[in-house]
């Protein structure tokens, strides 16, 4: 629920968007000329200039780890309120190019300094990629999420986990 709060509330303030690199022969000039390269054409090619410039775009490294993030977390939720946040959330990045939550794709974004907004939802895509779960109980700041509940529950839950495994037959502890 947090997270497709969160996640929905930055992408309402501004979808993370990135340069890219783009080098090419062109007959129109935009960006910058290649001289290097247009010095070594042949005559017949003058007409054809080597370019290079940037663009800004929405299909980006961290908006593709962003929408699997989202398509992940909107195939597990229960909730219909959170599923609903997520596909807004999916739909928001509908120019990002669909793709499954991977190590490989998370250890590909590369965040900068306009980007560090979203360094919790990176960390938390590369926790579920990893096949992590997030802990809960943990003592201290641990910047995730965290849940209380009663001691009560976790001593049953620590004396079904055992007597499940020292009850002999025909005896056995039902959940």
């Amino acid at each position: 629920w947090r997270v497709s709060e969160e996640l929905l509330t930055k992408l309402e303030a501004g979808r993370p968007r990135a340069y890219t690199s783009v080098e090419e022969t062109s007959t129109h000039l935009r960006g910058r000329v290649v001289f290097s390269e247009y010095a070594r054409q042949l005559p017949s090619m003058q007409h054809r200039v080597p370019i290079r410039y940037s663009y800004l775009t929405a299909n980006n490294t961290l908006t593709q780890m962003l929408k699997a993030l989202a398509v992940y977390l909107h195939g597990r939720a229960r909730s219909l309120s959170t599923r609903r946040r997520l596909g807004a959330c999916i739909e928001m990045l509908g120019q990002a190019e669909t793709r499954t939550l991977t190590n490989a794709l998370v250890s590909k974004v590369k965040l900068g300094r306009y980007d560090s907004d979203w360094t919790e939802l990176v960390h938390l895509a590369g926790v579920i990629a990893r096949r992590n779960s997030p802990n809960p109980t943990i003592t201290g700041d641990s910047g995730q999420a965290t849940l209380l509940f009663p001691v009560a529950h976790l001593f049953e839950q620590a004396v079904r986990r055992s007597l499940v495994t020292h009850l002999a037959r025909p005896f056995e502890c039902l959940r």
